[in-house]
């Protein structure tokens, strides 16, 4: 069954809200703000010598802040003799995965890129040729998967904005760019075809498609801290849940105007 494809095919007419109606709290900025959001935490979620926290999803923006919360979390709560259940503390990248539940194993990075490699390998020389002045020589393996990584990186890029490779193809017109990526689309019908062979979902699209179908949805609160400029597709997951989110925002309310 091509589920990669046929997600492709369904993506290209549609893609994700991106508004904002989560509830939002200024956190000033005239300190570190990783004590200040424990000490929030502790207003809202301790009650007498209990700090429970189970039904709360943290998201920060990588993973050193995700662990340094975790220990002053752990620090807060012996100084103030608090039994401590802890948050779901997850990063804004792995966010996503944590909203929907995939019907099918992901294919790893590894695998994503060897599926690129052999979609560019199988492309005739004449089609590579309006991508790449060069192609590489069939027996130059590393070439070709430095060739992947790229591509990775290209498709990794416009599916957080909710873009696919046709999908710019029809917004370039007769612009001289076409054709090129013209050739680029048509790699990545063989990219996705070769993870169905596979029965593995590609991560991105698989993403997008959670969107399309609103498939969204958490039984936690949400709280978004010091986020920045996230992608089209990530905003597009929390808007799904925006009555569960709050964004917590690393600045004083007198600097609302330069936060949407």
């Amino acid at each position: 069954m091509a589920r990669n494809l046929n997600a492709l095919s369904h993506l290209e007419e549609t893609s994700p809200a991106v508004a904002s109606s989560a509830s939002r709290l200024w956190l000033g900025w005239d300190g570190p703000i990783l004590p200040r959001v424990v000490q929030q935490l502790r207003s809202k979620y301790a009650v007498g010598d209990t700090w429970d926290m189970r039904q709360v999803m943290i998201v920060l923006p990588g993973g050193l802040a995700r662990r340094r919360l975790g220990e002053l979390l752990a620090v807060a709560a012996k100084q103030y003799g608090l039994i401590l259940y802890p948050p779901q503390i997850v990063t804004v990248g792995t966010l996503p995965e944590q909203l929907y539940v995939a019907k099918f194993p992901f294919a790893s990075d590894l695998v994503q890129q060897l599926a690129w490699m052999k979609a560019l390998r199988e492309t005739s020389t004449a089609e590579l040729t309006q991508i790449v002045p060069l192609p590489p020589a069939k027996s130059a393996t590393q070439q070709w998967l430095e060739l992947a990584k790229i591509f990775t990186g290209i498709h990794r890029e416009l599916a957080s904005d909710g873009l696919n490779f046709k999908q710019v193809v029809d917004a370039l017109g007769q612009h001289p760019e076409r054709e090129r990526w013209q050739a680029l689309a048509r790699i990545q019908v063989r990219y996705l075809a070769t993870l169905d062979a596979q029965q593995l979902w590609d991560i991105q699209t698989a993403r997008l498609c959670a969107l399309e179908f609103r498939e969204p949805a958490t039984d936690k609160e949400i709280i978004v801290v010091g986020c920045v400029d996230l992608n089209r597709t990530q905003r597009g997951f929390l808007e799904q849940i925006a009555g569960q989110v709050a964004v917590w925002i690393p600045a004083p309310e007198s600097a609302a105007v330069m936060f949407d």
